[in-house]
């Protein structure tokens, strides 16, 4: 476990190999620029972390977190590898985030499935913020393989409109392998499907029309994807 400035950890892990590592708990204080390559090191070296499958990312208050679960594990219990960011403003959780999810991270890129959410303690000042849509974007790349996407409404609202910007190549090279949206805690997914649409639309196969569904818990899009 280790809570502090990146820097401090990098230095510390230039020192430390860790092949039996089973469990990693860091926290971060903000920082414009995150570099951590002996962090990436040590994580693509941990026998323990090449099972997982799963991501969340958590929005709170004052931090934002990144958990990763195996195959076999629960999403209500503690993840293996636990990264999170101590920061109180959206956009730089977001942008801090990203970072660190780049695409020298391991692991990110195989897996199939990620959550996006908001503590429940989260306020509705949080979400009022001036941000970019790309920085939504930057957050997702990473994530090659991903083939279903769990959102909360409000930040399904943001994620489809930075989506709703893509065309052209540019929508085949962001969440290439994606087949599922899932999307909690809304009414009716109409406003979902018409911020989503232009993007499904721009990398749709003929034949294969998007299919909405309203279920218990979630409102759901199954659309099928134009791999190049």
């Amino acid at each position: 476990m280790f809570k502090g400035v990146y820097e401090y950890l990098e230095v510390l892990l230039a020192r430390i190999g860790a092949p039996l590592l089973s469990h990693l708990d860091v926290g971060f204080f903000t920082d414009l620029n995150f570099d951590l390559p002996q962090l990436h090191l040590m994580i693509s070296h941990a026998e323990e972390f090449k099972a997982f499958d799963l991501a969340q990312v958590l929005i709170c208050n004052h931090s934002i977190q990144l958990n990763l679960y195996p195959k076999t594990g629960e999403v209500d219990q503690h993840g293996l590898l636990k990264l999170h960011i101590i920061c109180g403003e959206l956009d730089r959780q977001i942008s801090s985030l990203a970072q660190i999810c780049s695409s020298s991270f391991p692991l990110l890129s195989a897996l199939e499935e990620l959550q996006v959410l908001e503590d429940d303690e989260v306020t509705s000042s949080h979400w009022k913020v001036d941000m970019e849509n790309a920085q939504w974007l930057e957050l997702l790349e990473p994530f090659t393989a991903l083939k279903d996407l769990y959102l909360t409404d409000e930040i399904a609202r943001r994620v489809c409109g930075a989506l709703q910007e893509i065309s052209g190549e540019r929508a085949n090279e962001v969440l290439p392998t994606l087949r599922n949206l899932f999307v909690n805690g809304c009414e009716s997914f109409k406003h979902i499907e018409e911020a989503i649409r232009p993007f499904v639309t721009a990398r749709q196969l003929p034949g294969h029309p998007v299919i909405g569904i309203e279920g218990h818990e979630f409102c759901v899009f199954f659309f099928q994807s134009h791999l190049l």
